[in-house]
């Protein structure tokens, strides 16, 4: 039987109140809804062609962030990991100036979707890249990215796949760069043609796969769903 409310001033409060347990028993940071949308510009480190846009939205599912991108440059169906790094210093040639991986926990390194604890910069990997050497990310949940704990910090696509080993994934050297920075708002998020991928991780709960309550209606668990659709 459903309780009855002595006030709606009472009702309020409990429905607060259930809220917070709910967000604290799903492992989501506190803040985690909300904040600007981020875009960033890669160029290319040293030696490198890799470029593209990246933008970071607000998730509409609760917490965390929705990526897009199209990024080129790429030899053909290869699989580059990204991921968010410390700091938006852009100055060194091969990138090594954004430091390393965004961590604010200090936890191990994982991969989106896993039963592990990620760093608050894991991204995982690029979907392969095109016959034209694109990878393109049409929109991708990341329940465990805040967009305003991420402004003014950097994002760097690796030259390989990142395998979820320690400490960082392996991802080796660093293709491309750039500072995730507040968009103007006649900025939309990346619209990369001829087609994209739909990408969100079902289920996982907690530190590793994402803040439960946080995922699209439905999800459960721990399945990485990708849609592949003309744009």
């Amino acid at each position: 039987m459903l309780p009855r409310w002595t006030s709606a001033a009472a009702a309020a409060a409990a429905v607060a109140a259930l809220a917070t347990t709910l967000t604290v028993v799903g492992g989501a940071p506190p803040g985690c809804r909300g904040g600007p949308t981020l875009t960033c510009h890669l160029r290319p480190t040293s030696g490198h062609t890799v470029r593209g846009v990246v933008t970071l939205s607000p998730s509409p599912y609760g917490c965390g962030a929705l990526l897009t991108a199209h990024i080129t440059g790429l030899a053909p169906a290869s699989v580059h990991g990204w991921h968010i790094h410390e700091a938006g210093d852009v100055s060194a040639a091969d990138g090594s100036a954004t430091g390393g991986h965004y961590n604010p926990r200090g936890g191990p390194h994982g991969l989106p979707g896993s039963a592990a604890p990620l760093h608050g910069g894991d991204l995982g990997n690029l979907p392969p890249a095109d016959g034209r050497g694109v990878a393109v990310v049409r929109s991708s949940a990341a329940p465990h990215v805040v967009p305003a704990r991420v402004v003014g910090r950097g994002l760097i696509v690796h030259a390989a796949r990142d395998d979820g080993g320690q400490p960082t994934g392996n991802a080796g050297a660093r293709l491309a760069q750039c500072v995730l920075g507040v968009a103007a708002e006649a900025e939309a998020p990346a619209a990369p043609p001829p087609y994209g991928e739909e990408t969100y991780w079902r289920g996982g709960g907690g530190a590793g796969g994402g803040p439960r309550g946080c995922l699209p209606r439905g999800a459960t668990g721990a399945t990485r769903l990708v849609a592949r659709r003309a744009v």
